[in-house]
């Protein structure tokens, strides 16, 4: 069973799901998508962690219908994580979701307060839909940010293409070179899809090979609610990719 380390499907809360009529559509949707566990990761308010307490019980009941387990969790926006001792992890352990969407207006500052917590907590980081923010021309700011201790979190339907061919290059371009860990929906209801997870499983199969589509889907997220690091991924690649990494070209 599949592992779905981000999903908006917590109603009323975010830009989720709407009602929990729209959650357990949603729920019915990864459970034939053969996931087995959500963590939940609404968008991190102020009183976020009541929130969920109170519709916990109501989307618990619904999810075991369907035989999906639900664990908390959150998607932090980075300014939201500076200076905080206590963070909402993923699954109760030490990994925090993160989104750098929002920093290209001030990158420089962002990466500085980033780095500074990635070395400076307990905590894992895990930065979300990389491919929305990053490209090629953002190489040495991805190189930094893993060094630091960043991990990728990659969105299906972005390597499917279904988010536009430039986020699709960018997000390949990012596993092909190893700023790849986890693959996830990132759902929510107005683009809920059927069989996603499936269907990127079986293209990453095909174009990169079983090995690293088991690490993506299945070893990686396992790891996560182990509380262990993921395993780095270094998928195959066609003669002209390998030949352009030696000579330090990104393609």
């Amino acid at each position: 069973m599949k592992i779905d380390i981000h999903a908006h499907i917590i109603p009323e809360i975010d830009d989720g799901a709407l009602n929990m009529k729209q959650a357990d559509e949603m729920l019915q949707v990864s459970a034939q998508d053969d996931v087995g566990t959500i963590i939940l990761t609404p968008h991190y308010s102020k009183d976020l962690q009541k929130i969920i307490v109170e519709k916990a019980k109501q989307l618990e009941q619904l999810a075991e219908k369907h035989g999906i387990k639900l664990l908390s969790g959150c998607e932090y926006d980075y300014s939201q994580v500076i200076n905080q001792d206590e963070l909402i992890t993923l699954g109760d352990n030490k990994f925090v979701l993160i989104d750098l969407y929002s920093v290209a207006a001030h990158r420089q500052q962002a990466f500085e307060r980033v780095i500074k917590n990635l070395k400076g907590t307990g905590y894992r980081f895990i930065l979300a839909h990389p491919e929305r923010s990053f490209g090629r021309k953002n190489r040495k700011d991805l190189q930094t940010l893993r060094d630091a201790g960043m991990f990728f979190q990659l969105s299906a339907a972005c390597l499917l293409g279904e988010h536009g061919s430039n986020e699709q290059r960018n997000a390949h371009f990012l596993l092909r070179h190893g700023f790849g860990h986890y693959v996830a929906t990132d759902v929510h209801y107005y683009r809920i899809q059927p069989k996603l997870l499936s269907r990127c499983e079986e293209m990453i199969t095909e174009k990169y090979g079983e090995k690293t589509a088991q690490i993506l889907f299945y070893e990686n997220p396992e790891r996560l609610l182990r509380g262990e690091p993921p395993m780095d991924i270094r998928p195959r690649r066609n003669i002209i990719v390998h030949m352009c990494s030696m000579f330090g070209i990104w393609i």
